[in-house]
């Protein structure tokens, strides 16, 4: 399981990190969901990679699963 650490979302990247985090999925396990290599995600994360239309709507996915739970 991701280890949760709270950041403001200040950069987009920031955002996808707590959106995964929140999850509970580590970057192997979302780079294995999107058979990407993690260090795809990585980058993502880090801002040095702009993410394609797949990646932002798997983390798309996970928010609304996300706040579906909140909302139950």
């Amino acid at each position: 399981m991701a280890r949760y650490r709270p950041r403001p979302g200040v950069h987009w990247w920031d955002t996808l990190t707590n959106i995964r985090c929140e999850a509970g999925l580590s970057r192997a396990e979302l780079a294995a969901s999107l058979d990407v290599h993690y260090s795809t995600i990585y980058s993502i994360e880090k801002g040095h990679q702009t993410p394609s239309q797949a990646v932002l709507d798997w983390y798309g996915v996970l928010a609304e699963g996300r706040r579906r739970s909140e909302t139950a």
